[in-house]
């Protein structure tokens, strides 16, 4: 199977160097996976959000709230989401709430 191809920022980057995050309407990230499972010996790659949120998701009524509460799936470069994106899974309006 040939690789998968997507560009981000101007970068074309193998699928695989890549997570879909989801984030809530403030910014929170709220979710994350891998671009590609494996599942038995067969490899199931998630290469459109809907496909990211249906794995993460199964039930469609739960995806469908999703949706109508604003939750958004982005295609991020694991190096960008290590660098800057881990650290912040909570906007600052979060982060004063849990303290």
């Amino acid at each position: 199977m040939p690789e998968l191809k997507v560009e981000i920022d101007g970068r074309l980057l193998p699928l695989t160097s890549c997570y879909w995050i989801q984030s809530a309407p403030c910014g929170c990230v709220v979710s994350l996976t891998t671009t590609a499972k494996l599942k038995g010996k067969t490899v199931k790659v998630l290469a459109t959000a809907e496909q990211a949120h249906a794995h993460l998701v199964p039930s469609k009524r739960e995806r469908d709230d999703d949706n109508r509460r604003g939750f958004t799936w982005g295609l991020v470069a694991k190096t960008r989401y290590h660098d800057e994106i881990a650290k912040s899974w909570e906007c600052d309006q979060h982060q004063r709430a849990a303290s």
